[in-house]
Parts: structure tokens; C-alpha cells; sequence
């Protein structure tokens, strides 16, 4: 099956916050296998577990697993960004990537939290679908 066979996930709304503006911004293709139908069946799972703001900014060797999914922290980057990878298992082939700027995360109200939570829940699901990089950038801040 080809990332595109799978039902595209609805556009994200963008944030009418002025102070938290993530952008999703679609890079290279990453992936190394196209998922299967399994792995889109297991992702709205996967995507469930995350649900601290925290989770967003945690270090190697943190993941989450759900059925044919593993989601992991690849490594941190210049600026307190992230590098998370969509895999089928802790060593298995690379269905995508997300990289989320450590510009987003500077806030600590939560509806701030929850915007920048629901980008990146979005990019995973973009990066599933299309096997390319999805980076997320912008800023939220409390300023």
C-alpha cells in the first residue's frame, strides 16, 4: 500500500493565538517501507498515549509503542528541537519523521500546550502518510 492509499487526515485549524503559531512544513522522504494498513490501524492508539505536554520534549531513549507502531525520540537538536521517528519496531524500518522546534516550547499555559500537542499529533499523521519529514516550526511562548 502507498502512504497516499491510506484516508488523509483532516487539515489541521490553524491557531488564532498570536502568541503560539506552529507551522507544519513538509520536508524529504524519509520513510525506508510504506506502512500498512495495520500501522494506520494502530495509530490513532499510539497517538493516544501522548498526553502531557511533556512527552513532546522528552530525551532518547523515550518512546511509545502501540501495536505495529513504535514512536521514538531520535535525539535532541540545536535550540531544544526534537527529532522523532515513526517505526515498526525499536531497530524495524522508518515510515516517517517529525522534527519539532524547541522554539515551541516555552509555554506553560495549557491551551498553549494543547495547540502545540496537536500539531505534532497532526505531523505524525502526516508523516505516516506521506513517508516525508514533517518539521514542525513557529514559537509559543507566554510573552
Amino acid at each position: 500500500m502507498s502512504n497516499t492509499e491510506a484516508g488523509k487526515a483532516n487539515p489541521i485549524v490553524a491557531s488564532n493565538d498570536p502568541n503560539c503559531n506552529p507551522q507544519l512544513n513538509e520536508g524529504d522522504h524519509v520513510g525506508t517501507e510504506n506502512p500498512t494498513q495495520q500501522n494506520f490501524n494502530d495509530l490513532d492508539g499510539l497517538l493516544s498515549q501522548i498526553k502531557e505536554f511533556m512527552d513532546l520534549v522528552r530525551l532518547p531513549p523515550f518512546h511509545l509503542t502501540h501495536g505495529s507502531l513504535w514512536l521514538k525520540v531520535g535525539g535532541a537538536y540545536e535550540g531544544g528541537g526534537r527529532h522523532w521517528a515513526i517505526q515498526t519496531s525499536q531497530y524495524g524500518p522508518k515510515l516517517g519523521q517529525v522534527d519539532i522546534d524547541g522554539s515551541l516550547f516555552y509555554t506553560a499555559q495549557e491551551a498553549r500546550q494543547e495547540i502545540v500537542i496537536r500539531y505534532f499529533k497532526e505531523a505524525i499523521k502526516q508523516s505516516l502518510e506521506t513517508g516525508r519529514l514533517i518539521h514542525i516550526t513557529g514559537s509559543c511562548s507566554d510573552n
